[in-house]
């Protein structure tokens, strides 16, 4: 074999045995919202056992809620409270428990409400880290002018905080301090417990490498 022949036999590679969709393809003139399209995709594809009012969608925002809290508004008689419980396969909860609120967009239930905007959230969030550093004696003009900024700021945020309210609101009950940070999808159960789709159940928070970033 000479070495062109060689050289020819390495290069003349074929994709044609690949796997190929739409996540790893190098299409970079793709919007978010076809990436996002091509990722449900994929996770409706790869769990096909999904009953009735269940459904995937990811967080886009998520809090901590104690115990307290939480059983003051759904009281362990409650059956919601009972709801949580049982997919987490316990009859009785952990006072050290806790659970975890997350708002969840569901494309199929509220790809018409709109996105809220978190490059506020960002800029909120950067001047609070300058707050931090700076020292209220020897920079008070430059806290001065942080706290008008953070001020006009907030103002914004009230807007958007709105916008993540229109989604429902979907708990996880927790014994293991588990927490679904913001992106990861999830599969989600609407309750009959509640007459309307503002409320429900965090089944599974899926891998980390299914994740909006």
């Amino acid at each position: 074999m000479n070495k062109k022949t060689e050289f020819n036999d390495i290069t003349n590679i074929t994709t044609d045995g690949m796997k190929q969709d739409s996540l790893n393809s190098r299409d970079y003139s793709r919007s978010a919202e076809d990436l996002m399209r091509s990722v449900f995709d994929k996770i409706r594809s790869e769990n096909q056992e999904i009953k009735k009012d269940e459904f995937y969608g990811y967080c886009i925002y998520s809090r901590r809620v104690m115990m307290q809290e939480f059983l003051s508004m759904y009281p362990e008689d409650n059956p919601f409270f009972r709801e949580l419980l049982n997919v987490k396969g316990v009859n009785s909860h952990n006072p050290s428990a806790h659970f975890v609120e997350c708002r969840i967009h569901i494309p199929e239930i509220t790809g018409i409400f709109p996105f809220p905007d978190w490059s506020v959230y960002k800029e909120r969030i950067e001047i609070f880290d300058k707050l931090e550093v700076l020292d209220e004696v020897d920079d008070s003009k430059k806290v001065k002018a942080l706290e008008k900024d953070l001020e006009k700021v907030t103002k914004k945020w009230y807007k958007e905080v709105l916008k993540i309210n229109l989604y429902p609101r979907m708990y996880l009950y927790t014994e293991d301090a588990e927490y679904v940070d913001w992106g990861r999808f999830c599969k989600v159960k609407f309750t009959n417990s509640f007459p309307t789709m503002a409320t429900g159940i965090v089944i599974e928070v899926l891998d980390d490498h299914i994740k909006v970033k």
